[in-house]
């Protein structure tokens, strides 16, 4: 754990893209570690990226988001596994990519937050945002924030159904921002033409969680049961791909959450698990054989940077991913890069020959070396560093 700090006075509001029932990962792994390291955390989940007014489920997403919001404070009353000192804020806002919405959320919503936080005695805290937003942005500074973290973790441009002006308003948080963090390296020389004092944090690992899936097995073992966990979402994850494997007979696990009705899972090689928390994956991924992220190279996600790399290594098993290009950079020589289904199933059939315990032993010795624990120290260091300038 992070070890106590002189920083834990300030309290941290981190205004997060994700809900923190969604898939865990770096915005509630963060917010987590510093609540147990003594700071007061109010996590605000809820701050709408962007709309789609032609899908119903805009509309109904909407109701479900304002009931959410009415019920939020007993909610979390039931929330035993929060630390005593990490709130989950539900904010309710308008979409911020059409001006009628913007001046909504400026004359009332926002000022429903602010008045919020006041009444929970958060005074000039340090805000870490995930949000390029307007509105966003308008809550970090009336809040009087002590210091302004961008923490960008998506490409934001690529990013489909992103506001027109989205660009605009990420210039302005990377304007604002005291200190400005990545995850990648295609975000990293993006930003840092803006903010060529950009930081690069990449994803880390729970090595002991994820180590609990790791079984020994002999080389030579046929693989049979590969499996992929976390988001299936068509703009970057590859149904057709999958489906290809599924068709070559490999028993596929897909564990987690996806907003498609794609074919794919009604496959009679595929068995889909919805999200499950990030405490029981590990026994789910203990009998599989392979682990795959199988995602599309295109303009978004060349700024993605898989959080379930360093996971996947964790559990010594072999991965096989498409060349997204942190994982080319990065993991030359533990994990098989293919492009399509014929590579993927190229490289799956000859696992048996091309695995040995030394490659298991890189993989699990690389995980280690890059936990959550030392991410977040580093990242720790620099907070310090910025509150006392």
């Amino acid at each position: 754990m992070l070890e106590k700090r002189t920083t834990v006075d300030r309290p941290l509001v981190i205004l997060s893209t994700v809900h923190w029932s969604f898939l865990w990962q770096r915005h509630q792994i963060l917010a987590q570690y510093f609540a147990r390291a003594g700071h007061r955390v109010i996590f605000v989940e809820g701050l709408t990226f962007s709309s789609d007014y032609r899908n119903p489920l805009f509309y109904r997403r909407a109701i479900k988001k304002f009931w959410r919001r009415l019920q939020y404070i007993s909610e979390k009353k039931c929330a035993a596994d929060l630390p005593k000192n990490l709130v989950v804020y539900q904010a309710l806002v308008a979409p911020p990519d059409a001006r009628a919405f913007r001046e909504v959320n400026n004359q009332f919503f926002v000022p429903r937050i602010l008045n919020d936080m006041a009444k929970m005695g958060i005074r000039n805290p340090l805000v870490w945002s995930f949000q390029p937003t307007d509105t966003a942005l308008q809550i970090a500074r009336e809040l009087r924030s002590s210091a302004l973290v961008y923490d960008c973790v998506a490409n934001f441009a690529q990013m489909p159904g992103a506001p027109k002006n989205i660009s605009q308003m990420e210039g302005d948080w990377l304007d604002a921002a005291d200190l400005v963090l990545v995850d990648s390296v295609y975000l990293r020389e993006k930003h840092a033409k803006r903010r060529p004092d950009v930081l690069q944090v990449p994803p880390g690992v729970d090595y002991d969680l994820f180590n609990q899936a790791y079984s020994a097995t002999n080389s030579g073992t046929e693989i049979r049961r590969i499996c992929f966990f976390g988001g299936m979402v068509s703009h970057w994850f590859d149904f057709d791909l999958m489906e290809g494997l599924a068709d070559a007979g490999f028993e596929i696990s897909l564990i987690g959450y996806t907003d498609s009705r794609h074919h794919l899972f009604s496959h009679p090689n595929v068995r889909y698990t919805p999200v499950v928390s990030q405490q029981k994956l590990p026994e789910l991924l203990k009998s599989t054989d392979a682990l795959l992220i199988p995602y599309k190279v295109n303009e978004f996600t060349r700024g993605v940077f898989p959080t379930k790399a360093y996971e996947c290594l964790a559990t010594g098993k072999p991965v096989v991913a498409t060349p997204l290009p942190d994982l080319q950079d990065r993991f030359s020589g533990h994990i098989y890069l293919a492009s399509d289904t014929t590579e993927f199933t190229k490289v799956l059939r000859q696992l048996p020959r091309l695995e040995n315990r030394k490659k298991v032993k890189s993989r699990l010795e690389l995980a280690r070396k890059n936990t959550w624990e030392i991410r977040l120290r580093s990242i720790y260091r620099e907070v310090e560093q910025l509150l006392h300038a």
